[in-house]
């Protein structure tokens, strides 16, 4: 027992802390970005090949919620939906349907699968290919990769196996992301990932190489944010837009008042980390974990999102936000 005795002797420090968020959050629930499986999907993670008695847990990795955008645990209440592999099957027509009339970003296996069940007009792309090795991404000259287009994402298949690939528009209003490379050609016909808004008015995000996995570096990670607004339509409640390793939870506002909480999971502190939130209001009670409060002010807007710059969170520390 004694190793448990700094952690839960902490905790009690701690418990006033933990008190104020338990009254702040409240009830709500928590919105964002959610990563698609129920209790079916146990059964269907290795249909395809048969092995579905030995499939294993059917979540995908979760990189996507460590560069600070909000996790959400409900599909009642996500903005964006992460569709991966064969956890399609654990769904009926109508649920897919549905799916893709709001937000989704998915992974090539996951394409390949809904256009086999005849979704194809709803997706606006095909696999083509695929490559075990010596591929890696460029970023094209599209809006959503900003100042970040020609940029060059290499994963090491050798080092860490996986297959990448290529993705063909099966709809004219398709647009590309990112095409795939060799150490010898520099081929931009071999598209990778992609984006689409289809009749239903839902937005289809396709990642061909690594989607899940390697989220990490700068140009990728806000690649990623700039994707997922535009996959939203703007409702993502918030994200941490500079380049940190943050794992952020914001609940469904209640009594005029949006709460959030965030840690810093790093062994850095971070220094002026960016929150873009969903907001009309320019204030934000910031409480560190020995429920000091701060007031921090906007200082700019980007669409419907305002700008707080929180001054520095240390080594997996947490904060509790107010914005009222």
């Amino acid at each position: 027992m004694d190793e448990y005795e700094l952690l839960v002797a902490r905790l009690r420090e701690l418990r006033p802390f933990f008190d104020l968020m338990t009254k702040s959050l409240g009830r709500s629930p928590i919105t964002g970005i959610q990563t698609f499986w129920n209790k079916d999907s146990y059964a269907t993670k290795e249909l395809g090949e048969g092995d579905w008695t030995d499939s294993g847990n059917p979540v995908i990795r979760h990189e996507l919620y460590d560069i600070g955008m909000p996790a959400c645990y409900s599909n009642s209440y996500a903005t964006v939906t992460l569709l991966g592999k064969d956890n399609v099957y654990a769904l009926s027509k109508g649920e897919i349907k549905n799916l893709l009339s709001k937000g989704v970003y998915m992974d090539a296996e996951t394409l390949q699968h809904l256009n086999d069940m005849g979704f194809g007009k709803l997706t606006g792309f095909e696999v083509t290919g695929a490559a075990e090795k010596d591929r890696f991404e460029k970023f094209t000259y599209h809006f959503l990769n900003g100042d970040f287009a020609g940029r060059v994402r290499n994963c090491v298949q050798s080092f860490y196996p996986s297959t990448a690939y290529s993705i063909r528009k099966t709809d004219k209003k398709a647009q590309i992301l990112s095409y795939l490379m060799t150490y010898q050609s520099n081929d931009s016909s071999s598209y990778t990932s992609g984006i689409f808004e289809n009749k239903l008015g839902g937005r289809i995000c396709v990642a061909g190489y690594s989607p899940w996995a390697f989220m990490g570096n700068f140009s990728k990670s806000s690649q990623m944010k700039s994707v997922f607004r535009w996959l939203s339509k703007d409702t993502l409640p918030g994200y941490i837009a500079s380049f940190n390793k943050i794992n952020l939870w914001i609940r469904e506002p209640q009594n005029g008042k949006t709460a959030l909480a965030f840690t810093n999971a790093s062994f850095d502190p971070a220094k002026n980390l960016v929150l873009m939130l969903l907001t009309t209001k320019e204030t934000l009670k910031l409480y560190d974990m020995q429920c000091k409060e701060i007031i921090i002010r906007s200082s700019g807007t980007d669409g419907p999102y305002r700008k707080f710059v929180i001054p520095e969170v240390g080594p997996w520390e947490i904060r509790l936000a107010v914005n009222e």
